[in-house]
């Protein structure tokens, strides 16, 4: 296919090939641009249907699903043009890097959830989601692409016998043949989200058949057996998602897109939260270490050490530790209500206050005067 013309696009290079055809870098000759051409095997009678969902999908236009620009036929195989986006699939960036960041995990699944959410708003089912259908361009920013399987709402029948998607993110309705909905996206979002973050299937098998039946009949084991380290906030996102019955996955996919957002507030402020601990400990402790305002050789210093090197240290147990110290707690008191600390206002009477207050200084312009 290399150099040759497929209507007004002239084809690069491959980009990538799959059971059905293969996927295409081409120039478009006159809107000089580079597309991604899809080539399809001839599918006979489905060749009409294809040709109507492209119809459907061509009228979505969102920063988070891949524009469709055209479909076609080439020597009697249909072809799709899509924009050409610069990055690696889902699939591509689990395949190298195993499990990602919850934080970064939690980031792709908000950005596919909000593309399915305005494809849905628009009536359209993608009902193919999976990591090989989201591209992460070379700016981090994830794109749906591929509704090659997608159906508009008011087209879907009550019973669909036909089996159509990848089965290890199929949900269990679909697999047994009833009536798929935007219930059925938000589990193949579930799926990929638990891939992410434990680096294994939501629904594992050794063939087709193990995974239907995995899928349609076993409940999906909580994420955190697979990776201890998955919080509970986001075991109980994926879970819901992951829910068996429909009806007890979230709502739509702006609502799994909220509780995602939800998360990713409270990651955020515990994770300055930390810093800010950390700074304050680390102020600390220099100002002991070569000041004399507090006690050298005070008994406290070495367990003040051990809060330190903690990953898990915070002021509150710092605060807790220097109460033990009559002669600490006067000096860190005297220290936090020089004129330095004016800022704050009043008097500063608590320890734990204090231990607060000092760790801003660290990076104050006056900082310089607490050296004198």
């Amino acid at each position: 296919m290399l150099g040759q013309q497929i209507g007004r696009f002239k084809i690069l290079k491959e980009l990538g090939k799959g059971g059905q055809g293969a996927v295409y870098l081409a120039r478009d000759s006159q809107l000089d641009r580079q597309v991604a051409i899809k080539t399809l095997r001839k599918l006979g009678h489905k060749t009409e249907q294809l040709t109507h969902e492209a119809r459907i999908v061509s009228k979505l236009q969102h920063p988070n699903i891949i524009a469709l620009y055209d479909t076609g036929e080439h020597q009697g195989s249909p072809y799709l043009v899509y924009a050409y986006i610069e990055g690696k699939t889902l699939a591509q960036l689990l395949k190298k890097d195993g499990i990602l960041t919850f934080v970064r995990a939690a980031e792709i699944a908000c950005g596919v959830l909000e593309g399915l959410a305005y494809a849905h708003s628009q009536g359209v089912l993608h009902l193919d989601v999976k990591p090989a259908n989201v591209m992460i361009s070379s700016n981090g920013i994830p794109m749906v692409m591929d509704f090659g399987l997608a159906k508009a709402t008011n087209e879907m029948k009550a019973l669909d016998p036909t089996l159509n998607g990848t089965p290890r993110y199929m949900a269990p309705e679909a697999i047994a043949g009833k009536q798929n909905d935007l219930f059925s996206d938000i589990y193949s979002v579930g799926t990929m989200l638990y891939e992410m973050v434990t680096g294994e299937f939501a629904v594992s098998g050794d063939n087709i058949f193990e995974v239907l039946n995995r899928a349609a009949n076993e409940k999906i084991a909580a994420p955190s057996t697979r990776n201890d380290r998955v919080d509970e906030k986001l075991e109980v996102i994926v879970l819901k998602a992951v829910a068996k019955n429909p009806d007890e996955r979230y709502a739509s996919a702006s609502a799994m897109k909220q509780a995602l957002q939800d998360y990713l507030g409270e990651t955020r402020e515990a994770a300055i939260d930390q810093k800010d601990s950390h700074s304050t400990l680390e102020f600390l402790i220099r100002r002991m270490r070569s000041k004399s305002d507090f006690p050298a050789l005070s008994s406290i210093i070495s367990e003040i050490n051990m809060i330190v090197a903690s990953d898990s240290a915070s002021s509150s147990k710092l605060a807790r530790t220097i109460l033990q110290d009559f002669a600490l707690t006067n000096k860190l008191l005297k220290l936090v209500n020089t004129a330095s600390f004016g800022q704050f206002g009043g008097t500063i009477s608590t320890i734990s206050k204090a231990v607060v207050y000092s760790g801003p200084l660290r990076q104050d312009n006056n900082a310089s005067s607490l050296r004198e």
